[in-house]
């Protein structure tokens, strides 16, 4: 990662990441995927269930609009 000067606010810094660091993401993301996304540990009804929750939460929150519940989402 690196600091770098806010485009527009000269009080603030951001950090980026490097080309190193966004490989080393990259990496990371795929190992997670791997051990833990492949393999969650839960039956096919719980994992239905779960997805049904967080479908639920996120649809709520705006992420998107389910058409399975009439195409509406929260306004």
């Amino acid at each position: 990662m690196r600091r770098v000067a806010h485009p527009t606010d000269g009080r603030a810094t951001l950090i980026e990441l490097t080309p190193l660091g966004q490989t080393g993401v990259l990496a990371a993301t795929d190992a997670l995927n791997a051990r833990v996304f492949t393999q969650p540990g839960l039956g096919s009804g719980e994992a239905q269930n779960l997805i049904s929750v967080l479908t639920g939460f996120r649809r709520d929150a705006g992420d998107f609009v389910d058409p399975d519940v009439g195409g509406h989402g929260r306004d």
